[in-house]
């Protein structure tokens, strides 16, 4: 049986549409070798085609709305800072949209719930806006790696407008990644039939159908989850106060400084309800054994430590207000750095752990490449003095620790 280009794609003998490399003519000749192409064969050579000509149309979008000038730590904070403030404007939305609703708020109500930034075009899910521009980030910071070849000689407004497209673009291209993986995984089809529809579609309806009732039910269960942890945080004292005596590290404005303190009233049920999530009984035998790929470090260090540090990103919210933007640099705001000397310091003092593994968790925790999640390493390295936040991301539980 030959090799099908699926097979080929997973082994890296082919490049996909969105990875360096990726050439069309190379597909074309693979497919032409192949003696008797399958069905899949046929799909997964037009899908990648047209993959690569949208991907090769974002690229284009991009050089036209070039990142703005400025050096390289204050781009990256801007680039940081104008997510983190459509994250931050898609929650206060959400909430906004909660408490004007007529009687009591159902976990449908939060599942099914849609809000738009932008008068009533492209309505989703808050999970989703957030999930999807925090998602796309890593592309702009992977372009801030690059050599910069030239800088935007436009004028103010256009760096603004350029600054808020380029979010824009890196969620279709998180999104058009996505969809091509859905292709060459799932079996999903690019119809191109008509000239003026594009269609993706599962070539499995059933499982399709499937997965997204999976979902739905997970987001139920979890609203089912959230709403029992705060009864119980709520009813029981010793539970609360537990959280509320735990030592974290907070961040004080207007100077930005780290420092040793505990949850306020506001964040102590949202860091509960966190580690809950963040951690499974199941691997309760495990959590004290010591991680070779983590400096030796335990699982249940590793939680506590994401624990005291995810304090930052409610104060980080809470501190900074949503003000109107009409520079660039005003991004700047909301993506302060954070002195390595002081959350390494800061976070031994609240959690025990050593200097050494303070820093090694903080790793743990900093991007490095476009392949990871943003998710699982919300911390966003500003030269070797300094830290950014990914606020949304910093607060989510956190399961890289829990996957490896």
């Amino acid at each position: 049986m030959h090799e099908t280009l699926r097979r080929l794609f997973l082994e890296g003998k082919l490049k996909g549409p969105s990875q360096k490399g990726f050439d069309p003519q190379q597909w074309q000749a693979t497919f032409r070798q192949i003696p008797s192409p399958s069905t899949a064969d046929q799909r997964h050579f037009e899908a990648a085609l047209w993959f690569g000509e949208q991907f090769n149309q974002l690229r284009a979008y991009f050089d036209a709305n070039p990142l703005p000038p400025g050096s390289p730590e204050e781009v990256l904070r801007r680039v940081v800072g104008v997510v983190n403030r459509e994250c931050l404007t898609a929650i206060n939305t959400a909430q906004q949209t909660l408490t004007a609703s007529q009687g009591p708020v159902t976990a449908s109500d939060i599942i099914e719930g849609r809000i738009t930034l932008a008068g009533n075009v492209n309505k989703a899910p808050p999970a989703q806006l957030i999930e999807s521009a925090i998602d796309g980030l890593r592309f702009d910071l992977e372009a801030l790696q690059r050599p910069r070849t030239s800088l935007s000689e436009f004028d103010v407004p256009k760096q603004l407008l350029h600054l808020r497209r380029r979010v824009n673009f890196t969620i279709a291209y998180h999104i058009l990644e996505e969809e091509w993986l859905e292709c060459i995984l799932q079996g999903w089809i690019v119809n191109t039939a008509d000239s003026d529809t594009i269609q993706l579609r599962p070539g499995d309806p059933e499982s399709a159908i499937a997965r997204v009732v999976s979902e739905y039910r997970d987001g139920m269960l979890l609203q089912e989850m959230n709403s029992l942890a705060r009864s119980i945080f709520n009813k029981h004292s010793a539970v609360r106060d537990r959280v509320l005596r735990s030592k974290v590290v907070r961040w004080r404005g207007p100077e930005g400084t780290l420092v040793l303190g505990y949850p306020s009233k506001q964040m102590a049920f949202p860091i509960y309800v966190s580690r809950l999530s963040a951690t499974e009984p199941d691997l309760e035998p495990f959590t004290q054994e010591p991680l070779s790929h983590r400096g030796g470090l335990t699982l249940l260090q590793l939680v506590n430590a994401w624990a005291a540090l995810a304090s930052i990103s409610w104060d980080l919210s809470s501190q900074i207000p949503l003000i109107d933007i009409d520079n660039p640099s005003q991004f700047e705001r909301f993506a302060p750095l954070l002195p390595m000397d002081a959350l390494i310091s800061t976070l031994s003092a609240a959690t025990e752990l050593t200097p050494s593994q303070c820093e090694t968790v903080i790793d743990t925790l900093t991007w490095r490449t476009v392949r990871d999640s943003l998710w699982f390493r919300p911390l966003v390295k500003a030269g070797d003095k300094h830290r950014i936040v990914v606020i949304p991301a910093l607060r989510a539980p956190n399961r890289v620790w829990l996957r490896s």
